[in-house]
């Protein structure tokens, strides 16, 4: 029976408190993933917009979620998911990243249009001015096309890297799908690329909380899983400079 409505036959188990309950109390009801009301009370109060985008429209389900993710990080990564699978997620997560792309080559449009102008006006060659114009209108089909598939590559990978980092920490507390879930919601810093001094910092953080609020493990290790593996390529990325300018250096002739 329902633990909370007596007189009622229980239709779900919930996987975090073990409690039956009845159709009025489960607030997330995706197969093996039931959640009822009382857990779900730590986080947001209802599910998180992108995952209602059909019925209040995407455009507003993805600003509604972007604004949760941050401002809202800890209560957003709580709440438990109603959609199965990671589609919708990993949706989100290229589209907050192309949409950053999207403000970083307006700049840079704008820049190389300036430019363009400036040297066909100032001096005898116009035509350098013209291509100057020319390969900034050129980047927007480019980058946006690039954009996407980045982002889908790179949230396969911080969240692959991230959950097998946890993994092999033994702090693992849920399957890949949901990391790979928390990993893309938290790409949502990404609209601010145009701040490249701010974004990177943001995303990183959002996805610490990310992990800590999904594996129910403490920010230290959170931020661990998120950020060793990407200093560890920064590692081998420089090593592998230094190793290529040496061999450069070793392989020229000596001045006699």
């Amino acid at each position: 029976m329902c633990a909370v409505h007596g007189d009622r036959d229980a239709t779900f188990t919930c996987t975090r408190c073990g409690t039956y309950g009845c159709d009025d109390c489960v607030f997330a009801a995706v197969v093996g993933r039931e959640i009822c009301r009382s857990c779900a009370a730590q986080g947001l109060s209802e599910p998180l917009p992108w995952e209602q985008r059909k019925q209040i429209g995407w455009w507003r389900a993805y600003w509604r979620t972007t604004k949760l993710v941050m401002t809202s990080p800890s209560a957003t990564f709580r709440t438990p998911t109603t959609e199965e699978g990671v589609m919708g997620p990993v949706l989100f997560g290229a589209a907050a990243y192309t949409l950053g792309q999207a403000t970083v080559l307006v700049l840079v449009l704008l820049m190389f249009l300036g430019m363009g102008t400036a040297m066909a006006v100032t001096t005898e060659e116009p035509a350098i001015g013209a291509v100057f114009a020319g390969y900034g209108l050129c980047m927007i089909p480019i980058t946006l096309l690039q954009a996407p598939v980045y982002a889908v590559i790179g949230i396969l990978f911080s969240g692959g890297l991230s959950h097998l980092t946890l993994v092999m920490l033994k702090k693992s507390r849920v399957g890949f799908e949901q990391t790979l879930r928390a990993v893309s919601y938290a790409n949502a810093p990404h609209i601010l690329a145009i701040l490249s001094c701010v974004a990177p910092f943001w995303v990183i953080a959002a996805e610490t909380v990310a992990l800590r609020e999904t594996h129910r493990c403490t920010t230290g290790t959170a931020l661990f899983a998120t950020v060793a593996w990407r200093l560890l390529f920064l590692l081998l990325i420089v090593g592998a400079y230094a190793a290529f300018i040496a061999l450069v250096v070793m392989a020229a002739p000596s001045p006699r």
